[in-house]
């Protein structure tokens, strides 16, 4: 079958493109993965290339706004020998075609997605290629719970904390040889 490479522009969602692949905890697999959102047009765009049943939407993801998930395994195996075969990362680049800085993209991040459609068999496949970063939003870790303000009971308990934890570095930095 021939594959045609196609570009989609959208929102990242859950981005895991960049380092490691992370481990697929249904396929024990490791894999780069990222959703991205996408528009009505972008919907018949896949319905007329023959894979809409890549298009999800769940009512309480992305406030129920169609998405289309992308993976690249860690590994292939090739369908001649048998042999598996290590992927490369995903190909990402800023706005200017040059390699992306590294930056972790937040949610948010508008992309435009290359990726090659087709494959053996009666169901086609959709292959990410390349990502390129048009809007950049920075991915920030929040933590899972407020601050400890002073008014809380339990405020001289993190300083307790806080300073338990200072000792114990400098005791282990005095055991380091210079």
């Amino acid at each position: 079958m021939r594959y045609q490479d196609v570009v989609i522009r959208g929102k990242t969602s859950f981005a895991k493109l960049l380092g490691e692949p992370v481990l697929n905890k249904f396929t024990n697999e490791r894999e780069w993965t990222v959703d991205i959102e996408i528009s009505e047009d972008t919907v018949r765009q896949f319905r007329q290339l023959g894979i809409n049943d890549k298009v999800k939407s769940k009512p309480t993801y992305l406030d129920g706004r169609p998405y289309v998930s992308f993976k690249q395994k860690e590994f292939r195996t090739d369908n001649n020998t048998g042999e598996r075969i290590a992927n490369r990362p995903v190909e990402i680049v800023d706005i200017n075609d040059k390699p992306w800085d590294g930056s972790l993209l937040g949610n948010g991040t508008i992309v435009d997605v290359k990726f090659r459609v087709g494959g053996n068999g009666p169901r086609k496949g959709a292959y990410l290629s390349k990502l390129r970063v048009l809007s950049h939003v920075p991915y920030e870790k929040k933590g899972d719970f407020p601050p400890i303000t002073p008014d809380d009971e339990f405020f001289k308990n993190a300083g307790k904390a806080a300073n338990e934890a200072a000792k114990k570095q400098d005791e282990l930095d005095d055991e380091i040889p210079f």
